[in-house]
């Protein structure tokens, strides 16, 4: 009898969920005294945001990459 394998790919982000990087950006500078421009950019800069969706590093990594880069503790 034939082992049968299935596989399941989906994206979440805009794809099958809404997700706007500004509304999490914008609390982030509330606590670190940043406009959500100013968040938005740090981050993207870093290429945090490339890695994580990659696959590159996982959600820890990525929240330790942030608080590094914006100087506070997430």
């Amino acid at each position: 009898m034939p082992i049968v394998k299935h596989t399941i790919i989906f994206d979440l982000g805009n794809v099958i969920l809404p997700f706007d990087p500004l509304i999490p950006c914008g609390i982030i500078g509330e606590k670190c005294g940043m406009t959500t421009r100013e968040v938005c950019d740090v981050i993207y800069r870093s290429n945090l945001e490339r890695e994580f969706e990659e696959g590159k590093i996982d959600g820890r990594q990525f929240t330790h990459g942030v608080s590094n880069v914006l100087g506070i503790e997430l």
